[in-house]
């Protein structure tokens, strides 16, 4: 393993995560304002950084798009700080522990062909990690009943995975490791919220509909 590479994405980590709750008590204009400036380095990262781009990166463009407009439907209809910030808590536990247990302990891979760092241990160890994280936080505050709770937990896992999974599909085919180096032990913004640009669309629906 590379500890190294650990630490730093660690500190990178931490660094991120309290920019993050530094920004969260932004007026709303300012966070609205501050998702269109994140997509846009994403989209910045896929022009330049994405080599060899053909028709099929027409679908990455307007996976991204449905993501933007996902964030800006949910930020201006249902935007609660509260939830928004529970959302994120998940999305990280799942990244985080996945990571962690799958590089120290993960020995069998779950899907080598697409992204061969991926472990069955490190994803279960995630899945039930954020589980347990969300029924912890959800006892203290009470967010969503029981059934909601599995929902919405499922729902963010799931989309996490997969937005992984489809970021890893197409730097294999661009034949590229990250998306960029602008966060160190990460990559880009696009290695480091590629479960994010799925759950976001996952959690506008979700919003909508609870």
């Amino acid at each position: 393993m590379d500890y190294k590479n650990l630490t730093l994405r660690s500190i990178s980590s931490i660094v991120l995560l309290f920019s993050f709750f530094l920004l969260i008590n932004l007026p709303l204009t300012y966070i609205y304002f501050l998702f269109i400036f994140i997509y846009l380095i994403i989209l910045y990262e896929i022009i330049i950084f994405f080599k060899n781009q053909n028709a099929k990166f027409f679908l990455l463009y307007l996976y991204l798009f449905i993501s933007f407009i996902s964030s800006q439907i949910y930020l201006i209809y249902f935007f609660n700080k509260n939830i928004f910030i529970y959302f994120i808590i998940l999305i990280i536990s799942f990244d985080s522990f996945s990571y962690i247990f799958g590089s120290l302990f993960g020995k069998k891979k779950l899907i080598p062909q697409i992204s061969p760092n991926k472990t069955f241990l490190g994803f279960f160890a995630g899945f039930f990690i954020t589980f347990l994280i969300a029924f912890i936080i959800n006892y203290f505050y009470e967010i969503y009943t029981l059934i909601n709770l599995i929902i919405f937990t499922l729902i963010i896992i799931i989309s996490c995975f997969v937005g992984d999974l489809i970021e890893s599909i197409f730097k294999r085919s661009s034949k590229i490791d990250n998306s960029s180096n602008l966060i160190p032990g990460h990559g880009g913004f696009f290695d480091r919220l590629d479960g994010f640009i799925m759950s976001i669309i996952s959690f506008a629906i979700f919003s909508y509909y609870l």
